[in-house]
């Protein structure tokens, strides 16, 4: 064998490996376009849910301010309940005073008599606008029940979101880093292809004459 016999094979390792980096290079790209289409759709993920959490906070302030309005109403209709008891108190006193007078003077028994007609006629009326006011205040209570349930319900939504979020940060932060390491070894490979491939002189005693 002579000097064109090492020649070829050389040239041959030289092409071997040229086509082994296009290969690796060839297969780095398509990674590379493959993280950055997941990266593309983790962005549009993340701004959706974002505004998901936004839309979530908005019904969350509307729900609170509803709950507010309920409290106020419940506080108002139990201050005319209050007021109701205390005037059927009030209507039951004068009922028992207009009986002891009936019991203690028979000569003013009529006019006792529709004192007492009239309190009572008051009475019944203001029972039966307390048991409206009772029913009134038992619908409030339920509303408010509900609206509670509902804003439990939008928090741990909310909560559950921002987590979300939070988790496709983390993933866009992690597929950056691959996609920067990526590039740092097709870099490498780059630089690899175009290095010279070493001369080595061919012994004496190998050349033909």
């Amino acid at each position: 064998m002579g000097a064109s016999w090492i020649r070829v094979s050389a040239d041959k390792d030289v092409t071997a490996g040229v086509l082994q980096r296009q290969k690796e290079l060839t297969s780095l790209i398509a990674q590379i376009e493959a993280l950055e289409s997941l990266i593309d759709t983790t962005d549009e993920e993340l701004a959706a849910g974002a505004v998901n959490l936004t839309v979530l906070e908005q019904d969350r302030d509307a729900l609170q301010s509803r709950l507010a309005e309920q409290q106020r109403a419940y506080g108002e209709t139990r201050a005319r309940l209050t007021a109701k008891r205390i005037q059927a108190e009030q209507i039951a006193s004068e009922l028992e005073r207009a009986d002891r007078e009936i019991t203690h003077s028979q000569a003013q028994l009529e006019t006792d008599s529709v004192q007492l007609q009239a309190a009572r006629s008051r009475l019944g009326g203001a029972m039966d606008e307390m048991e409206g006011v009772e029913a009134t205040r038992a619908e409030l209570a339920e509303q408010r029940h509900s609206a509670q349930q509902t804003l439990v319900t939008l928090r741990q939504q909310a909560q559950a979101d921002r987590d979300a979020n939070h988790q496709l940060a983390l993933r866009t932060q992690n597929l950056t880093a691959q996609l920067a390491a990526t590039g740092q070894a097709i870099t490498r490979l780059t630089a690899r292809r175009f290095w010279p491939v070493p001369w080595r002189p061919v012994p004496r005693g190998d050349q033909r004459c």
